[in-house]
């Protein structure tokens, strides 16, 4: 996810006025995604719960972040 981030990046910027977002942000909005992929299956463990609330978290994450891509 690191490695494509810097590309969905440069892309949203090619698009902007300025540049908006360096690089240099493409590791913690990776380390974030896992971060909080591993505490919602830590935190819900029964395997329904757990299922519906990381559908939620990645529609979540998806839809905010599509101007990116």
């Amino acid at each position: 996810m690191a490695d494509n981030v810097p590309t969905h990046l440069t892309t949203y910027n090619s698009k902007q006025d300025q540049i908006e977002f360096t690089t240099a942000v493409s590791w913690p909005i990776a380390v974030a995604f896992i971060q909080g992929y591993f505490e919602i299956i830590r935190q819900n463990p029964q395997p329904e719960t757990r299922y519906d609330t990381l559908k939620q978290y990645i529609s979540f994450l998806y839809k905010g972040l599509q101007s990116f891509i």
